[in-house]
């Protein structure tokens, strides 16, 4: 077969390919939170209308703004913009007239209750709360009882906890006593483990400075208030690496996807030219080999880490 016809074979298989965009979940997107390249959709699962956001290239999903809005619910309010509910307009249909109530119409109140305050002597109500009060007009109970200054006093010849000068190396110091006097030891409050500072940095011995660290690896060395000894936090195992099949899809050092379309096409060719061959010479058989070929389908999927 001669390479124009092999050429438009290549053709009809490739316009004839069926793109599968990312999907996900509002759920997933919103976990993942990707940075969709520019031009690329995301589509939301299990929505009607369909929702979606367009890539930039640059923002993450939950920076990049909604596709053209097809509900009011889609729709982002503005200080000049709001969405009212049936509610909102029913109660404000019925709020009372802005005119003052006369003895004879309604208004802010009602005839009725102005006839009333009218009637009603200057000063009545300038009534004073005295500022204090006997105890006996407050009833005792079980769980509300007065104490005397002498059952105070035996009391305080009792156990009692003081506040003294903190001890090295604690937050705070108390000591009990009784009747004045120290008795047992002192009560220490322990100072909290307040983070003193941290660092990033790079294993360059094995197994040091913690067991399992390889040369190369990257930890968190954390400093903590009142405790000399660092702890790590080893962070490699934290930092996700995506690889393509290196003939086909190929992935960046910024994790883009990128579908090799040289290699593709030979691959086409190859596979094609297998076909072909199966067939047989003749022109019935060739045509036999495209319309075979044609029929069969491509399946280009592109996939973002961590959605499906």
């Amino acid at each position: 077969m001669e390479d124009n016809q092999v050429l438009a074979a290549l053709e009809q298989v490739l316009l004839a390919a069926r793109i599968a965009h990312t999907t996900g979940t509002e759920a997933e997107w919103t976990t993942a939170n990707p940075v969709l390249l520019k031009g690329e959709v995301g589509f939301v699962e299990g929505t009607s209308p369909v929702k979606f956001k367009v890539g930039d290239g640059t923002k993450t999903w939950s920076a990049l703004s909604w596709g053209q809005p097809t509900t009011l619910a889609q729709l982002a309010a503005d200080a000049t913009h709001r969405l009212v509910t049936d509610t909102q307009i029913a109660g404000w249909n019925n709020k009372a007239e802005k005119t003052p109530a006369t003895h004879a119409a309604d208004g802010l109140m009602s005839a009725a209750d102005k006839t009333k305050l009218d009637g009603i002597a200057a000063g009545a109500n300038n009534y004073q709360h005295p500022a204090t009060h006997a105890a006996s007009m407050i009833a005792e109970d079980a769980t509300h009882r007065f104490a005397t200054d002498a059952e105070k006093a035996k009391w305080n010849l009792e156990y009692t906890i003081e506040k003294v000068a903190t001890e090295s190396g604690f937050a705070s110091t108390y000591h009990l006593k009784k009747g004045g006097n120290k008795v047992g030891v002192s009560i220490n409050i322990p100072l909290d483990q307040v983070l003193r500072g941290s660092s990033i940095k790079t294993v360059t011995t094995a197994n040091t400075p913690y067991t399992g660290a390889k040369v190369g690896d990257k930890y968190v060395e954390f400093l903590f208030q009142n405790n000399n000894t660092p702890q790590y936090l080893p962070v490699q195992d934290l930092v996700d690496v995506y690889k393509g099949d290196g003939t086909y899809i190929e992935v960046s050092a910024s994790n883009v996807i990128q579908l090799k379309y040289d290699a593709l096409k030979n691959r086409l060719k190859t596979d094609f030219d297998a076909v072909y061959d199966a067939k047989g010479a003749g022109t019935a058989a060739a045509k036999s080999a495209l319309d075979e070929f044609k029929a069969s389908t491509l399946v280009i999927q592109c996939t973002i880490p961590g959605m499906s």
